[in-house]
């Protein structure tokens, strides 16, 4: 997987905790409550765990007492989140390890911002393993291709385009699912018939308020835009000084989240 800064991942936790859902952790407590035993537990997984948002987000909302491990392939993240979460920390790489030796043993597997990364094929060996535990799974802001600006400008369509093409390449795993990661995961669930819940985890940005981490987002769009499409480079690069220039510039950046479960 790509690797990502510390800087970066603290400024998009803001707007992931602002954005994800509230009632699927809810849902989730009552079928975790279910599972577990007075004397174990949950158990729960945290795949490419970066610096532990998501532990720091759920921990505080869920009631069921829980044991967490966390894993990502980047040390330095990972020194980070055992200084934050005092979780048991796994350093490997997600896109060769055993993910099936990783879910063995564990109710809950949860990863935030990452199915979008990976590729088709896996997905298939996570979903098998879930499958396998007949764990729950808990996705969170996977990106679903959608992006809306305001103020209009006339490259926005073309640059979501670009955008959503470089979301499709190879991120350390194939070629990534991009904007389809969270229809994937829902099609192999509700085939096995299991419950799958999905809600919006929209970012809703806005210069006045997120300026500084919203500019290292456009940079990112903008580079991302160049590397699919060279030829538009001037072009694309106007556009991303317009947008960082303009203090009313909101934008919305479509994510999913979703619960997936065995129905028994």
């Amino acid at each position: 997987m790509s690797g990502f800064s510390p800087e970066w991942l603290a400024a998009r936790e803001i707007w992931d905790h602002r954005a994800r859902s509230v009632e699927l952790p809810r849902e989730l407590d009552q079928w975790l409550a279910a599972r577990s035993t007075a004397n174990r537990g949950a158990r729960i997984v945290d795949l490419g765990c970066g610096t532990g948002s998501t532990w720091r987000y759920l921990s505080s909302r869920l009631t069921t007492p829980s044991h967490w491990t966390l894993v990502d392939g980047d040390r330095r993240l990972l020194g980070i989140a055992a200084a934050s979460t005092g979780a048991e920390i796994h350093g490997l790489d997600l896109a060769t390890a055993d993910i099936d030796a990783l879910v063995r043993g564990h109710d809950l597997v949860t990863t935030s911002a990452m199915l979008d990364l990976v590729s088709e094929a896996w997905l298939d060996r996570l979903w098998s393993a879930v499958k396998g535990q007949r764990a729950g799974l808990l996705a969170a802001l996977s990106y679903d291709g959608r992006l809306a600006f305001s103020p209009n400008h006339p490259m926005d369509a073309m640059v979501r385009d670009l955008v959503n093409s470089h979301q499709r390449g190879d991120k350390g795993f194939g070629n990534a699912l991009g904007p389809t990661a969270p229809s994937g995961l829902a099609s192999r669930a509700l085939k096995a018939g299991w419950r799958v819940r999905t809600r919006r985890s929209d970012w809703r940005l806005s210069a006045e308020r997120d300026g500084p981490g919203l500019a290292m987002l456009i940079d990112g769009w903008a580079a991302a835009a160049t590397e699919i499409s060279p030829g538009m480079a001037d072009g694309i690069n106007d556009w991303r000084e317009r947008r960082v220039a303009d203090r009313h510039f909101t934008v919305v950046v479509g994510h999913r989240d979703q619960l997936v479960a065995p129905t028994a």
